[in-house]
C-alpha cells in the first residue's frame, strides 16, 4: 500500500493547527492570529483534530519543513525528534531526543546503530523505554505532539507502535515526518482516519510551507 499524499489542495483537508501562526517569516500580518494560549482548529467534521505528516524520499528536506511550520505555529511542543548519534564527533546512527524534560529515564538514546557502511541495526528497547515514556508524556500535555519521524526501525516495538496510535486516537494534534517505503507501521499510520499526508519533493518543498499555512488560515476562517 502507497502512502497517501495530498499536495496543494487548498481547503479540501481537515487540519490541525494553533491560531496564533507566524506568518511574519512569510511576509504575511499576523496580528488577527495572534491570541493567547492554544486555540486549535478542529476538524469541521468532528470534535478531533486531524494531524499532518509529511513524507518523500530521503534527504529532501522533510524534517527541514516540518520545523518551519512548527517555528509558524508558535505552540507550546511535546514529543520526539530523530537525531544524529555520535561518538568522538563521527555519526553512527540515529537517536530519539524528546523534546521535554524527562525524569529517570536518559534522553538522547541511539535508536539506530551503524554496523558497516551498508548495515544498520534498530534498538528497539530504545523505543519500548524512552520512546514509550515520551509518549506517554505528550498525551498529557497541552499543545502539539511532534513525531520526528517515523520510520521501520520500530516496526519491532509493540508498546511503543501502541502508543503512536494513542496519540492519534487522542484530542491533540500531531504533526510528524513519515519515511516513505518504509513498511507496514508508517503505512498504517497513513491509513489512520485523522491523518493527512502530504509529500515533499525538490519541485514543491520551497513553496510548500506557504501553502500549507495558507490553507489553515482558510480553514480557521470557514
Amino acid at each position: 500500500m502507497k502512502l497517501r499524499t495530498i499536495v496543494g489542495v487548498r481547503g479540501t483537508g481537515k487540519t490541525a493547527f494553533c491560531s496564533n501562526l507566524s506568518l511574519d517569516i512569510l511576509g504575511i500580518n499576523s496580528d488577527r492570529h495572534q491570541k493567547a494560549g492554544v486555540d486549535l482548529l478542529l476538524s469541521p467534521s468532528s470534535d478531533l483534530p486531524t494531524h499532518l505528516f509529511l513524507t518523500g524520499k530521503k534527504q529532501v528536506g522533510k524534517s527541514t519543513l516540518l520545523r518551519k511550520v512548527r517555528e509558524a505555529l508558535a505552540c507550546p511542543e511535546a514529543g520526539f525528534e530523530t537525531r544524529p548519534y555520535e561518538i568522538n564527533g563521527q555519526k553512527k546512527g540515529y537517536c530519539l531526543h524528546s523534546l521535554l524534560p524527562l525524569k529517570d529515564i536518559s534522553n538522547d538514546c541511539p535508536i539506530v546503530i551503524s554496523v558497516s557502511p551498508d548495515r544498520a541495526i534498530a534498538v528497539t528497547e530504545t523505543f519500548e523505554t524512552l520512546g514509550v515514556e515520551i509518549l506517554k508524556k505528550a498525551r498529557e500535555t497541552k499543545g502539539i505532539i511532534i513525531l520526528d519521524e517515523l520510520g521501520k526501525a520500530e516496526r519491532n516495538a509493540k508498546d511503543f507502535c501502541r502508543e503512536v496510535f494513542r496519540c492519534l486516537d487522542g484530542p491533540l494534534p500531531v504533526l510528524g515526518v513519515l519515511q516513505a517505503d518504509a513498511g507496514s507501521f508508517p503505512e498504517q499510520v497513513a491509513a489512520h482516519p485523522r491523518v493527512k499526508v502530504w509529500e515533499v519533493t525538490e519541485e514543491n518543498r520551497e513553496e510548500l510551507l506557504a501553502v500549507l499555512l495558507t490553507e489553515w488560515n482558510f480553514l480557521s476562517n470557514k
